[in-house]
């Protein structure tokens, strides 16, 4: 049994590079996505009332 049919996509040498460029593709928009929540959207919504601890 070959090994490349666990991986679809994975046996055609073409396939097998446009695969791997929709994972590169799609890992860097993740990445992405959660810097830009971390660093601009989270601060913000921290400084809002409702997000205030209610000991403060």
């Amino acid at each position: 049994m070959s090994h490349c049919m666990f991986w679809p996509g994975m046996g055609d040498p073409y396939k097998r590079k446009k695969t791997l460029r929709f994972l590169v593709l799609t890992g860097v928009v993740g990445i992405i996505a959660v810097l830009i929540t971390v660093f601009s959207i989270n601060p913000f919504l921290q400084s809002q009332p409702r997000s205030a601890c209610i000991n403060d």
